[in-house]
């Protein structure tokens, strides 16, 4: 019964980051909420954001809790409430910070921090990232919506293995160059507001599962991983 207003835009493709600030810089609206192809929102999500911007709108950043596969998988336990400080916030989300679908953002304060993005730009979803880090480290405010708000439904390893690109025999997985070193990059870029206790804390967050899914539990079953782990130190 809604109606909404849409545009496509059409040009070479450079990859989602740089659309994802391409999009930025064109909308419209007070807020953007970036949405990932294999998301879905659940009912009364996105009235509850407009609920929450409209009660709070000192908020600068929020980021919409989600569920995996099903409504019983909740990425992060906590309840509804501000973030205290960047650190505060990758201790509390860990690597789960980094799905785009989770990131709503107020327009004009992400405009204003936009060239962090740009010098994050790895063709992946760790430039909308990076501004967000930046907009939290320089005290604008940021806030956890409890929901879930939508679930994440990502492609299947046997889906994921068919879109690999086989070289030598083996397929070839960037993922741990994605999630573990361009996601530290971003960090790293907003260090200076992190004690070195929780650096140290948030890297464990970062790094262990990300070496224990990608290079161990996924490749171990697409391929021989003996002398990777050895190769990744």
């Amino acid at each position: 019964k809604f109606k909404f207003q849409y545009q496509y835009f059409q040009g070479d493709p450079e990859g989602l980051d740089r659309a994802n600030l391409y999009l930025l810089e064109k909308a419209r609206g007070s807020y953007v909420w970036w949405f990932g192809d294999d998301d879905i929102i659940i009912n009364n999500g996105i009235k509850k954001v407009i609920k929450l911007v409209k009660e709070k709108p000192d908020i600068s950043v929020i980021w919409a809790n989600f569920a995996q596969n099903s409504l019983n998988k909740l990425a992060c336990e906590s309840d509804s409430r501000y973030f205290e400080n960047l650190e505060d916030l990758l201790l509390t989300l860990g690597h789960k910070i980094g799905l785009l679908s989770t990131h709503i953002l107020k327009r004009e304060d992400g405009l204003k921090f936009i060239n962090y993005g740009y010098k994050h730009i790895n063709g992946f979803s760790f430039a909308p990232t990076a501004i967000l880090f930046a907009l939290i480290a320089n005290n604008y405010k940021a806030y956890l919506l409890k929901g879930p708000y939508f679930v994440n439904v990502p492609s299947s390893l046997e889906d994921l293995k068919n879109m690999m690109e086989v070289k030598n025999g083996e397929y070839q997985n960037n993922a741990f160059t994605t999630y573990g070193v361009y996601y530290k990059e971003v960090i790293d870029s907003q260090k200076h507001v992190i004690s070195i206790k929780g650096y140290i804390k948030i890297q464990k967050l970062i790094f262990n599962p990300v070496w224990k899914g990608i290079y161990v539990a996924w490749l171990g079953g697409w391929d021989n991983p003996k002398g990777k782990k050895m190769k990744m130190l």
